[in-house]
């Protein structure tokens, strides 16, 4: 089991002072609605542990939509933190390599790398702990087939393709996952992912699914 996973592992308060940080750092420039709703959340631990325990569960949206990317955004420091003190040894590969091998979640994203004298290496992105591991390329993170993916890319006015950014389509599971070329972004893979929204809702009109959450863009209710 990964050593910190995130559907069960007890947390420390310390968190919470995490989030309160952010909030208060926020207030200034956040919209009249998450300012009023952030300052009852503040003194409120009872329902900040249940709001975060929808984030850590991926049950996102709804009416917490509006606070969920504030307490993921604490959590993710919490647990990049975390994973940071763990020794190397602590993490080793799971039955299921497409899940994070430190805290269980799903990736947001693929990058593609180079290391040592390996080129365009791909590794998997965790939105919660940021740690990476390798995961061979051209085959479906989410059921592993190797003959139903594809690549979907973005284009510019001028019809020129962006290939910094790609979603890798498996049209046997119908999930998606976009795979990020840092040597060509020099981004991080959350903004990077972020950015690319626009390739979010092409993927969807395709009848494509995410594969993994990007806890910082949740949209709430329909």
């Amino acid at each position: 089991m990964p050593p910190l996973l995130a559907q069960s592992l007890p947390r420390d308060p310390l968190w919470r002072a995490i989030f309160r940080c952010l909030a208060e750092n926020l207030m200034p420039i956040a919209p009249q609605a998450l300012r009023e709703a952030l300052v009852p959340l503040g003194t409120n631990a009872d329902r900040l542990e249940a709001i975060a325990e929808r984030v850590l569960h991926t049950d996102l949206g709804g009416e917490d939509a509006l606070l969920q990317p504030i307490i993921a955004s604490a959590l993710e420091v919490y647990w990049t933190s975390m994973a940071q003190s763990l020794a190397i040894t602590a993490i080793t590969p799971l039955d299921v390599g497409s899940v994070c091998p430190c805290c269980g979640f799903l990736p947001v994203a693929a990058v593609l790398k180079s290391v040592a004298d390996f080129a365009n290496l791909r590794y998997l992105h965790c939105p919660l702990c940021n740690c990476e591991w390798h995961f061979v390329r051209a085959k479906c993170v989410s059921c592993g087939s190797e003959e139903h993916v594809s690549y979907r890319f973005l284009e510019d006015e001028a019809g020129c393709r962006r290939d910094d950014v790609r979603a890798e389509a498996c049209d046997a599971c119908k999930g998606y996952l976009k795979v990020i070329n840092l040597e060509k972004s020099g981004g991080d893979p959350v903004a990077d992912d972020l950015a690319t929204l626009t390739l979010d809702l092409l993927m969807d009109q395709e009848g494509y699914g995410r594969i993994g959450p990007n806890l910082l863009y949740i949209p709430g209710n329909a």
